[in-house]
């Protein structure tokens, strides 16, 4: 079963996807998928609240 899995490990399509399966397992194991929405979440909601209070954040 791993022979169909890994049919050419060393061609370069074979180094590839291993490389490209490490990266997706490190960028799992960190968590940068998370804090990447994380921080989308966090910048979407300070502008709605910019935009819900347009006067606190203009001097009067």
């Amino acid at each position: 079963m791993d022979s169909a899995h890994n049919h050419h490990p060393d061609s370069g399509l074979g180094k590839l996807i291993a490389l490209v399966d490490e990266a997706l397992t490190l960028s799992d194991e960190l968590g940068l998928l998370y804090v990447g929405i994380d921080l989308s979440n966090a910048a979407a909601k300070l502008e709605a609240m910019r935009s819900a209070e347009p006067d606190a954040m203009s001097p009067a």
